[in-house]
This record gives C-alpha cells, sequence and structure tokens, in this order.
C-alpha cells in the first residue's frame, strides 16, 4: 500500500460516519487590522459544497436586486455586472469563512452589513486571501501527498502528457 492508505476493518457506511464527525480544517490567522497595536485574531475555515452554494445564491440574488435598484441593465453592462457579483460574492464568502478563533460553530462578523460598512476593500480582500490560501493547503490532495508520491505525479505527468491526475486537485493547488 502507498502513503496514506491503510487497512481498516469498518465498513464504509461505518467509515462515512466518522468521516461526517471529523472537524473540518481550520486556522487562526491575523485579521488585517491592529488595534492598539494588539493583533486581532480570526479563524478560518473550508466550507462545505453547501456553504458555498449559499453563498453564490445570496450574492447572485444580492447582487441582482442592486443593479435593478440602480437601473442597470443585467443584460447590457456585463462588466459592471460582473464586479457587483464579486463584490457580494466576496462580502458572504468573508462573512461565511471567517469565524470566532475560540469556537469556530460562531460567526466572527455580526452581519454581512457589518462588513460592508466597517472594512476597508484591502481587508476583506486580505481575509479572501487568507481562505484561499488555507483552502489550496488544506487541499486532502496536496496535505496527504508524499514528497515521492508529488515528484511521481509531476513525472508521469511530463512523460505521459496526461491531465488525469490533476482533475482530482483543486483549482487552487
Amino acid at each position: 500500500m502507498s502513503d496514506g492508505q491503510f487497512k481498516t476493518e469498518k465498513s464504509p457506511a461505518e467509515l462515512w460516519a466518522t468521516m461526517t464527525q471529523t472537524p473540518r480544517p481550520f486556522k487562526i490567522v491575523d485579521f488585517p487590522r491592529c488595534i492598539d497595536d494588539m493583533s486581532i485574531k480570526v479563524g478560518v475555515r473550508v466550507l462545505t459544497q453547501d456553504e458555498q452554494m449559499r453563498v453564490i445564491m445570496l450574492a447572485s440574488t444580492e447582487a441582482k436586486r442592486e443593479l435593478v435598484k440602480n437601473k442597470i441593465d443585467y443584460d447590457s453592462a456585463q462588466d459592471i455586472v460582473r464586479q457587483v457579483v464579486e463584490y457580494h460574492n466576496t462580502m458572504h464568502l468573508v462573512y461565511e469563512v471567517c469565524r470566532d478563533p475560540e469556537d469556530q460553530t460562531k460567526p466572527f462578523f455580526r452581519s454581512v452589513a457589518e462588513i460592508r460598512k466597517e472594512l476597508s476593500s484591502d481587508e476583506v480582500a486580505a481575509l479572501a486571501n487568507e481562505w484561499l490560501v488555507f483552502t489550496s493547503e488544506a487541499s486532502p490532495l496536496v496535505t496527504k501527498m508524499s514528497k515521492v508520491e508529488m515528484e511521481s505525479m509531476i513525472e508521469f505527468i511530463a512523460a505521459e502528457g496526461a491531465s488525469l491526475p490533476l482533475a482530482r486537485m483543486t483549482p487552487a493547488a
């Protein structure tokens, strides 16, 4: 067996039950603003597929509402539409991934509106970037792969021109 594989007596159903009880990856990072020369800590976590879909749907709904309110045609102003959707997506993403460093079940911010009102665009970008870096570090494929396995995959891809092993990687990885 290669690195990362193990033999178990548990059934797939038992392994699934155990896996769903395992906490998801979580990391404590520095908030991009200090108060009285004191560093503030914030937790970031990976998102489930359901949470990512909720972020996208909420952002899309809010963006569309804002575009209608400002009489911007959704079909003809594609550049503005893209920017407004990205803006809302980032606000909801930061709200969802930033957690209380003491209890990751609790959000760090009280609301998306609070993020919009109180944080600079650079602070929001820094928190979103912390999440991007963390999710690439926490990728199951990359974190479980030994150096030998990584080199072997690179050699295989280079020799065969194969892209199949890359299909299992996240875009950031």
